[in-house]
């Protein structure tokens, strides 16, 4: 594959057979598979490859097709053409792997992931990675949090872009789908849409500021956390995600002296003089933020740690940066409040992660943390925070993360016949809601929108509402003012 891409992006011809089959697979995912299996106990004998069959043909057109090169590089022959071909054998190597748990993601997506990876040892523009042309989301068919293959559907809402791309003009965005799966091995729910994080965060629109009840609920929180963990004004604190600096703010006005944020919107990072970085939390910033204070006595995230794609990434950096003896606090929407109340609305591109108590308590374990609290609370229609401290820390777990554990199984939450009852209620809302708002219009009423926020545009898709039924929309967000909703030009 190496030689092939070399030759390739130097222009020059490759010959190809055309009628050896195998079953090409990735060394990367053979390893992370393997290593599913061990944790997991699956034993007995395993047989892993990449889904699909290919000619050497075959792979060599799809190179073509990544780094956007001429077909007539490709010169196709029959096997016994290609020169130290080996010994000669059977036409066809094909196997595939016969159960479920052991079906790896196709040889095409593993490949354009290893050029990819490629293209950046050799220091070449990456000018052919689609995230950079017109293509902005994937789908994903491993779990963010075991990697298993296993993942099934239960939920598809009506496809919207993402939440919060407000425009300044009425145009036609593109509509992403939205589906939930549930990982039949671990059984975290997630969402199966990837976007690009630079497609969703670059230029923000959501700002905590604009809204008194999450300013109360954050700047209460972050002084009780100081408090409950005995943190010192000299201790070292960071917040992931620190949006336009509510809790930074909060912090230095206290007193705290060492206090470092990270959040990517770069529009809301030129609007103020804050200690925050304005970067991707994870391993790539790990450098930067060790640059400021080495490690750290308090870490902590409100509503964003379910927004990053990777967060295998998210934590093993956190475990690098956390004291021995500090801990770790995300704060994220809590499935459970989801499911009970059918809060749908919360479901779109940013949220990628719809967390419970017992898969992120195995996730944690194998990234070397201790789930060790839980704590519930209203906002954002029900939230819940995890505290984490570090494996070989000596700490009592809680009783709240047993009882958690114990009520998310009596409302048999991670069971696929239970959660697809989400879907019929879904309809039935949908169904009232259209009675409803076509009875208004009937009666010469027009109807407007108050509050202009993310889960609007889950619900303004999902119940088919747009600028013909929806005036106008009011919102005390500057930000957002005199722009349009996304996708439905409200």
């Amino acid at each position: 594959v190496e030689n092939s891409i070399n030759y390739l992006l130097t222009n020059n011809s490759i010959t190809a057979s055309n009628n050896f089959y195998g079953s090409p697979t990735y060394v990367i995912d053979l390893i992370n598979h393997m290593q599913y299996l061990i944790e997991n106990l699956k034993y007995g004998i395993h047989h892993v490859v990449n889904r699909g069959f290919a000619t050497g043909y075959d792979i060599a057109l799809e190179i073509v097709k990544i780094l956007h090169k001429d077909m007539k590089l490709i010169k196709s022959v029959e096997s016994h053409m290609i020169p130290n071909a080996g010994p000669p054998r059977s036409l066809c190597e094909s196997l595939e792997s016969k159960h479920k748990y052991n079906k790896l993601r196709t040889w095409q997506t593993a490949l354009k992931e290893y050029i990819n990876i490629y293209l950046d040892k050799l220091n070449v523009p990456n000018t052919f990675n689609d995230t950079n042309n017109s293509k902005k989301w994937w789908l994903r068919d491993q779990c963010r949090l075991c990697n298993s293959y296993n993942l099934e559907e239960f939920l598809n809402l009506e496809p919207s872009p993402p939440a919060n791309h407000f425009v300044n003009k009425k145009i036609k965005q593109e509509l992403i789908p939205i589906d939930l799966a549930k990982c039949k091995d671990c059984n975290h729910i997630q969402l199966l849409q990837g976007v690009e994080p630079r497609f969703l965060y670059s230029n923000y629109f959501y700002v905590s500021s604009t809204s008194s009840t999450m300013i109360d609920h954050l700047q209460n929180n972050i002084i009780n956390f100081t408090e409950e963990l005995q943190i010192k004004k000299t201790d070292n604190i960071l917040e992931i995600g620190a949006n336009d600096g509510v809790c930074i703010n909060q912090l230095l006005n206290n007193g705290f002296e060492n206090v470092l944020g990270i959040d990517p919107a770069n529009n809301i990072h030129k609007r103020h003089n804050l200690p925050i970085i304005c970067d991707y939390f994870g391993s790539n910033s790990l450098k930067e933020i060790k640059s400021r204070f080495k490690s750290y006595k308090l870490i902590y995230g409100f509503h964003c740690l379910a927004h990053i794609e990777n967060i295998q990434d998210v934590f093993r950096t956190i475990f690098k940066l956390l004291d021995d003896d500090g801990t770790f606090i995300m704060e994220v929407g809590y499935f459970y409040e989801v499911f009970k109340n059918n809060l749908f609305d919360v479901i779109y591109h940013e949220h990628i992660d719809y967390h419970t108590c017992r898969p992120m308590q195995i996730f944690a374990f194998k990234n070397n943390l201790l789930l060790y609290k839980v704590k519930e609370n209203n906002i954002q229609g029900g939230s819940i925070q995890f505290y984490f401290c570090k494996n070989n820390y000596s700490r009592n777990i809680d009783d709240s993360v047993f009882n958690n554990i114990k009520k998310e199984k009596e409302l048999n939450l991670h069971c696929l016949s239970e959660l697809s009852k989400l879907k019929n209620n879904i309809k039935k809302c949908c169904f009232d809601i259209r009675i409803i708002v076509n009875s208004i219009i009937l009666t010469g009423k027009t109807i407007a929108g108050y509050g202009a926020s993310a889960k609007s545009t889950t619900f303004l898709h999902q119940f088919k509402l747009n600028n013909s039924t929806i005036k106008y929309v009011i919102d005390d967000n500057i930000f957002k003012q005199n722009y349009f909703t996304p996708g439905t030009n409200i």
